[in-house]
């Protein structure tokens, strides 16, 4: 090989080197999301249904994720899952009030009451830790 050919040669190499090197870093470690689960209780009663969402608080780099509430339980699957740390949560209890309130996301209308110190952010928090799955919350009208 020329010199000019083996500087190339060797610059390839080196790139593809450093490639494999930073999709391998990608995927390990902190970015991975995991699996979360709990109930949600309304003074002492399940909530029947409602939707549950987890936004990063500062200081945690994670992504923000949700579910629906069905008979006082939600799930939330690894790949729509939580990295390790402090998120805000919102929770929307639709309890029986006679007023028919539309969902602007699933257009269904539902007889509703948000408690307000659980739908405005800041107020509910959680932290998850980097081995646990599960996070319940006991809520209170009073």
């Amino acid at each position: 090989m020329h010199g000019c050919d083996m500087r190339i040669h060797s610059l390839f190499f080196l790139v593809l080197l450093l490639l494999v090197e930073l999709f391998s870093l990608a995927g390990c470690g902190s970015n991975s999301r995991h699996a979360l689960h709990g109930t949600v209780t309304l003074d002492g009663q399940a909530v029947k249904t409602g939707t549950i969402s987890f936004l990063p608080s500062a200081g945690t780099s994670g992504n923000s994720s949700g579910s629906e509430i069905k008979d006082g339980k939600y799930s939330i699957p690894a790949e729509m899952g939580l990295q390790p740390g402090k998120y805000r949560v919102t929770i929307n209890a639709r309890i029986a009030t006679g007023r028919q309130i539309r969902d602007p996301q699933i257009g269904k209308l539902f007889d509703e009451m948000r408690p307000a110190s659980y739908k405005q952010m800041g107020k509910l928090t959680v932290t998850i830790p980097a081995e646990g799955n599960e996070a319940s919350f006991e809520l209170t009208m009073k």
